[in-house]
C-alpha cells in the first residue's frame, strides 16, 4: 500500500490492492475453520470409536436436566449421526435439532458440538489435551 502511494499509481490500483488484501485475508479464515470443522468431525468419530461410557453420559444429561427428545438427539448426535440424519430418524426438521443442540450447549456452558460431547463423556472441557 505505501509503495502504491509513493508511486502515485491511482486511486483504482490502491482501492483493487486493498480488496485483494481483504480477499486473500478472508480466504486465510476460511481455510482455516474449515481446517478446524474437519479436525472436529475427525474427534467426533474417534469418540464415536473409542465407545460410549453410557452410565456417566447418561448421569451427566440427567445432571444438566436434558429433556428427553435432547437425550435422543445428543445420543445420535455421539454416534456420529449428521444433523440430517437425526432429524430423519427422529422426524423432526434439521433447524429443531440445531435448536435442541444449541439449548444443550447454553445448559453445559459449552461453545462447540465436540465440547459438549466430551463434557458429557468426560467432564473434560479442553479437548485439545485428550486424546
Amino acid at each position: 500500500m505505501t509503495i502504491i502511494a509513493y508511486f502515485d499509481f491511482g486511486q483504482q490500483a490502491e482501492a483493487l490492492s486493498t480488496n485483494t488484501g481483504f480477499l486473500v485475508v478472508t480466504g486465510i479464515f476460511i481455510v482455516k475453520f474449515i481446517r478446524q470443522d474437519r479436525d472436529a468431525i475427525n474427534k467426533l468419530q474417534d469418540i464415536s470409536l473409542n465407545g460410549l461410557r453410557p452410565e456417566v453420559f447418561g448421569q451427566n444429561c440427567m445432571y444438566y436436566e436434558f429433556t428427553t427428545r435432547e437425550t435422543e438427539v445428543i445420543r445420535l448426535l455421539h454416534e456420529g449421526y449428521t444433523t440430517g440424519e437425526i432429524a430423519a430418524r427422529l422426524f423432526i426438521s434439521e433447524r429443531t435439532v440445531t435448536t435442541h443442540i444449541q439449548n444443550m450447549m447454553l445448559k453445559t456452558h459449552t461453545h462447540k458440538r465436540l465440547e459438549l460431547l466430551r463434557k458429557l463423556e468426560f467432564g473434560i472441557l479442553d479437548i485439545k489435551n485428550v486424546s
